[in-house]
């Protein structure tokens, strides 16, 4: 995989309807952390 984050500047701060979204580095190498409220939109069940 392609690491295209040299020219940005971490974190981001991403705006949604919904919320804030931060998209930050992670210290692993090709991995990324996003933070941000969640809340419970969906439960739901399987039968095995």
């Amino acid at each position: 995989m392609l690491n295209q984050t040299k020219s940005v500047d971490f974190p981001i701060e991403l705006i949604f309807p919904g919320g804030v979204l931060l998209v930050d580095k992670s210290d692993v190498e090709g991995e990324v952390i996003l933070e941000g409220a969640v809340k419970n939109v969906f439960q739901g069940s399987v039968l095995l």
